[in-house]
């Protein structure tokens, strides 16, 4: 087990081999499309949970419920879910102008997608089966973000991993360019203590320095997901 992955004080991480949880002293702003507790909202906990590839529950929040209770984790907790190896994430902390920030990224490309029907001749409505393999980035920010800058890093680690796809020429099932997965999720939050980020969008140093630094880990992570595949 592994404990203490990042440099904001009064947040204490925990890789457990089958979870990271993150767990902080005060509640985090944060910003998600997490399929437990997404949106817009106030939390202490975070849960990234390692599922099987073949996994078709519906009832996610019964899957962490036995993590919540061994964690002893609040209602409000954010969950995620991968199939990828807990083993395989990658960390990273840093400090830009006084402002510590920490990165946890698992990514896998199993279930690669764009968000378009495979033939635009015959477009029918339909629920796409659930699928695992997914790409989940957490950004946390040891700073005050206005709500300006909150959404802007979300758009910018989202641009930075479509680019990172393209560049890397990942293709889904039907051969188009794809610009991630379909379950692919984003979490940012904040502490809302210290500096204030007003912007933080692609002119910004902040925003640069976090697009540059997904790029960076994006790539790691995924050659440790493609070497444990063989």
């Amino acid at each position: 087990m592994l404990e203490n992955m990042t440099n904001i004080e009064n947040i204490i991480i925990v890789n457990d081999g089958k979870n990271i949880v993150i767990k902080s002293e005060y509640e985090l702003e944060c910003l998600s499309n997490a399929a437990v507790n997404g949106g817009r909202i106030r939390t202490k906990f975070i849960i990234n949970h390692e599922i099987p590839l073949n996994f078709n529950k519906k009832n996610l929040l019964k899957e962490i419920k036995p993590i919540k209770k061994e964690y002893n984790l609040s209602d409000s907790t954010i969950g995620l879910f991968t199939a990828v190896k807990m083993k395989n994430a990658v960390f990273f902390n840093d400090n830009l102008d006084n402002i510590n920030y920490t990165l946890i990224i698992t990514a896998g490309l199993t279930n690669a997608n764009i968000p378009l029907f495979s033939n635009i001749e015959n477009q029918k409505d339909k629920i796409t089966e659930f699928s695992p393999g997914t790409i989940n980035i957490i950004l946390l920010v040891d700073s005050q973000l206005s709500e300006h800058a909150l959404v802007n890093l979300f758009i910018i680690i989202t641009e930075i991993k479509t680019y990172f796809i393209n560049l890397s020429n990942i293709k889904t099932s039907q051969g188009l360019i794809a610009t991630g997965t379909s379950t692919d999720t984003i979490v940012v939050g904040f502490t809302n203590k210290g500096h204030s980020i007003e912007w933080s969008g692609s002119a910004t140093k902040f925003g640069k320095t976090v697009g540059t630094t997904v790029l960076k880990l994006l790539e790691r992570a995924l050659k440790k997901w493609a070497y444990d595949l063989n």
